[in-house]
This record gives C-alpha cells, sequence and structure tokens, in this order.
C-alpha cells in the first residue's frame, strides 16, 4: 500500500489493517491533475471518477476523454495498486 494513504487511514482513525479489511483487494488508484479515478479487479475492469474539477481549471484530458479516445488505462506514473 502506498504509504499516503496509510498516514491519511491514520489521521482519520483506522489502523492499517482495518483499512485493508474495508478496501477491495484489488482496487487501483490514481490521481491525474484534475482527476482522482480508482478501479476495481484487474485490467478489465471499469474506472470509475471519484472527483473531477470543474472545466474552467483548464483542458486537460481526463480519464473518461482519454478512454473515449482509444487509450484503455491511464499511464502507469499515475497509478498506485491497494493490496495487502
Amino acid at each position: 500500500m502506498d504509504p499516503l494513504i496509510g498516514r491519511a487511514a491514520g489521521r482519520v482513525g483506522l489502523s492499517l489493517e482495518r483499512l485493508l479489511q474495508l478496501l477491495p483487494r484489488e482496487l487501483t488508484l490514481w490521481v491525474d491533475p484534475y482527476e482522482v479515478s480508482y478501479r476495481i479487479g484487474d485490467d478489465g475492469g471499469s474506472i470509475c471518477v471519484l472527483y473531477q474539477a470543474p472545466a474552467s481549471y483548464g483542458g486537460m484530458l481526463s480519464c473518461k476523454n482519454q478512454m473515449m479516445l482509444g487509450r484503455s488505462s491511464p499511464s502507469k506514473n499515475y497509478i498506485m495498486t491497494v493490496s495487502s
């Protein structure tokens, strides 16, 4: 698990063990400049957007737009896999 996720859990009172119980085993989370997305499952899972900044923040391609352009997943530079 990414240390930043573990620290955030600790700040809200969750132990690492409890956090791992609450999260799906194959959760992949990534943060783009204007969007936070996740996927549960392997490469065939659906991508869901948790947060998307208002359009006034710029013309960056969102994950949804990247998929529509034929990109099946975001850049590997931004992917963080949570597993036990």
